[in-house]
């Protein structure tokens, strides 16, 4: 807008997609092909301000003191090409917010803690270690720290389990090779704030960094140990099982086989059947005897004077 004193008006007023030079109101309403919606306006010049191939406004200037001529459209025009640059900058703006609002709302969403790296670099242009540049909230909850602790530290100062857990030098292959990365891993429960004792880790190149994104299987990983246990346990029961019925079967067979042998050596040596019976009463009692002493001896040697 020009200044309050001038008698020109500088404003967005005339639309058009051409640019527009009249020093007559009849020149005017025949380029624009309407009446202008000011009825009093006498010399104008409209210039679009094209964004792209899309007109995003018009530059007007309207009953200035001399006629115009093609030098102040020529001005003007240069003006709507700056407005279109102003404009189309906002919009810019406007758009990144909205993806920057998009993208924080789905990553503070997200189940899984985010962490995005940029490169750290020695002289030699080696990767050295790896600076935070973003978190979410879930990964903030994860390590027990303030966007503020994290963000523009180094992980391997702020993290020992970075480099003895495989971490560093996985990321670091993710960023040389362009290769994502999907694993596993143990973590060291002794650094500060971090409570998962077994992660899970995908990994993903940006052009300066990596971006890895962390869920935690502490309690997954405790159940698949749990069922290995289980299994072990129930796996030796049915071995330990089938031990017992091979050796009991065994231990039965024999004391059958010994009890027909005794049977015959005592058929040759009584003459009717009480004496039989009494004979096998008082040899099985014997063998019961013998078998008490050896349970009561945990099954170790027995002195033959005491039997």
């Amino acid at each position: 807008r020009c200044h309050p004193n001038s008698s020109s008006h500088c404003r967005m007023g005339v639309e058009t997609d051409h640019a527009v030079f009249a020093n007559t109101h009849e020149s005017l309403v025949e380029q624009i092909g309407r009446q202008p919606a000011f009825a009093n306006v006498n010399r104008l010049l409209a210039a679009p301000a094209i964004l792209g191939s899309k007109s995003v406004g018009t530059l007007t200037v309207m009953n200035g003191r001399r006629d115009y001529n093609s030098r102040d459209l020529e001005a003007l025009e240069r003006m709507a090409e700056l407005l279109a640059l102003v404009i189309g900058r906002r919009i810019a703006e406007q758009q990144h917010r909205q993806i920057e609002q998009r993208y924080r709302a789905a990553a503070d969403g997200s189940f899984d803690a985010l962490y995005l790296y940029r490169c750290k670099f020695n002289d030699a242009g080696e990767v050295v270690d790896f600076t935070f540049v973003d978190v979410n909230e879930m990964a903030l909850r994860s390590t027990g720290r303030t966007r503020e602790q994290l963000v523009g530290r180094d992980l391997c100062k702020l993290y020992d389990h970075a480099k003895t857990g495989g971490f560093f030098d996985a990321y670091k292959h993710v960023y040389e090779t362009g290769e994502p990365i999907d694993a596993e891993a143990p973590v060291n429960g002794e650094d500060e704030g971090v409570s998962a004792q077994w992660v899970r880790y995908q990994a993903v190149k940006l052009p300066d960094g990596v971006a890895v994104t962390i869920s935690d299987i502490t309690e997954r990983k405790a159940a698949e140990e749990s069922l290995r246990e289980s299994r072990e346990h129930y796996r030796f029961v049915a071995d330990s099982n089938r031990r017992l019925l091979t050796e009991v079967n065994h231990r039965v067979r024999n004391n059958l086989a010994g009890l027909l042998s005794l049977v015959r050596l005592t058929a040759k040596s009584v003459m009717n059947v009480d004496e039989f019976a009494d004979a096998m009463k008082a040899r099985i009692l014997a063998m019961s005897h013998v078998h008490n002493m050896l349970a009561q001896s945990q099954w170790s040697d027995v002195e033959l004077r005491e039997i």
